[in-house]
């Protein structure tokens, strides 16, 4: 497995056997970077879709997923769409259930899967997939593979992560997004938080004011860039 995604994985709460990770990663970005792995490296792909399952559903900003998901291909968004629908099951939370409403409108193709996901082994022991049938692709129901025993906790995840940490605090959205940010220096201006999320400038000009004068010591997150 790519050492680079591993640490981002690691990042937001996915037990490697070496999983020692100084990043804190992007989590919707790194989903996107994760759907890849679909063709190359199921584990990584059966280990995005646990870890929203168990750990980190609740602390995605799916509106900036979906903003994201607008510049990837067709496939990649048939990927996310399953998931979505998969995450949504298990954990109610009607948001990602949306998410795969509006990237079914789409009407996506998917054209190619590896060669392992068609054997008839698989799918006469698991099954048909019903989230990848609605997008008429049959490959076997084997992607709900990973048990919760391979994430971290919460409290661990907390702490390794400002990033999360702060979502968990303030919500998984833009505010959360520029407080984090600016904590670790990376953005100064609207521009800037608007660049690196990948947002309208809109979405954030209401509330930036408001962020400024933060204590940001006293709230327990610390400041000048990552430890």
């Amino acid at each position: 497995m790519e050492s680079s995604i591993i640490q981002k994985l690691a990042s937001l709460g996915c037990f490697f056997s070496n999983d020692e990770s100084r990043i804190e990663a992007d989590p919707e970005q790194t989903i996107i970077d994760a759907l890849e792995y679909f063709w190359s490296d199921k584990k990584v792909f059966t280990m995005l879709i646990g870890l929203l399952k168990f750990r980190l559903y609740h602390l995605v900003n799916t509106k900036r997923l979906g903003t994201l998901a607008l510049n990837i291909s067709g496939e990649k968004q048939v990927l996310l769409a399953v998931i979505s629908s998969k995450v949504a099951r298990h954990t109610g939370d009607i948001r990602y259930g949306q998410l795969a409403a509006r990237l079914r409108k789409k009407k996506p193709l998917f054209k190619k899967w590896p060669k392992e996901y068609s054997d008839s082994f698989y799918l006469n022991r698991k099954g048909v997939d019903k989230d990848f049938k609605k997008f008429k692709v049959t490959v076997p129901d084997f992607f709900d593979q990973q048990s919760e025993k391979k994430f971290k906790p919460l409290k661990r995840i907390y702490s390794e992560n400002l990033w999360l940490k702060v979502r968990a605090i303030a919500g998984p959205d833009y505010r959360a997004d520029a407080i984090y940010l600016r904590s670790r220096g990376a953005i100064k201006t609207q521009s800037e938080l608007a660049k690196t999320l990948g947002c309208n400038k809109s979405s954030i000009s209401r509330f930036w004011n408001s962020i400024q004068d933060i204590d940001l010591i006293h709230l327990g997150i610390s400041t000048g860039g990552n430890p």
